[in-house]
């Protein structure tokens, strides 16, 4: 094979290596946004774990992306941030903890641990320069919120069983399951967690 052409070869593969590697890192830090972006949108509330997923639409009627929020549940309280665009920079006039700097911008703890390189227990100094994201709050009722979603939030009892469920809801055991990925043993359902029921769809009737 002629030198000439041999270069050519080798050069066409050192390329597509190259641009393999960087879709591959790409797809891997995608992925990793992903994973951090679906546990952002989980929050705790008295009546169980929900997902800002599951209010897309309600969300979407007040031009809110789920996405690009967090919340935070105080009593029947749901309070949702959304992220403004752009970054701010703010100096320390006093030394303060990560948590301190969370509950003083209203700032989604791992949106500040990233933006800046942070540990969670790390304490800041006086005079650090942060950067930091503005969020505009929306407020809205977690009956109003389970009300527009699709599901049907069952709050698990002690030594309540998954037959039980579905008997109270008529609904077959495996389409719970289906629902809740996270059942793998049917006999053993954890109390004080939440299940999906999806609520029975209402048929219009034909005149």
């Amino acid at each position: 094979m002629e030198k000439g052409k041999l270069k050519n070869i080798l050069q066409k593969k050192a390329i597509y290596k190259e641009a393999l590697g960087i879709i591959t890192a790409v797809g891997i830090v995608t992925f990793i946004s992903k994973g951090i972006a679906n546990q952002k949108n989980e929050f705790d509330t008295y009546k169980g774990k929900r997902d800002l997923k599951d209010y897309e639409d309600f969300l979407e009627e007040h031009d809110i992306d789920y996405r690009n929020t967090y919340a935070k549940a105080e009593g029947d309280l749901v309070k949702i941030f959304v992220k403004t665009p752009g970054e701010h920079i703010v100096t320390l006039t006093n030394p303060n903890t990560i948590d301190d700097i969370v509950a003083l911008y209203g700032m989604d703890k791992e949106d500040l641990l990233m933006l800046n390189n942070l540990k969670d227990n790390q304490l800041l100094e006086l005079g650090t320069k942060l950067k930091i994201y503005r969020y505009k709050e929306y407020d809205f009722s977690l009956e109003e919120l389970d009300e527009s979603s699709k599901w049907i939030y069952h709050y698990v009892m002690p030594n309540e069983t998954l037959e039980q469920i579905a008997e109270k809801y008529n609904i077959s055991i495996e389409e719970i399951k289906k629902c809740n990925k996270d059942i793998i043993n049917e006999n053993e359902i954890q109390a004080n967690t939440t299940i999906k029921i999806p609520k029975k769809q209402k048929t219009k009737k034909i005149s």
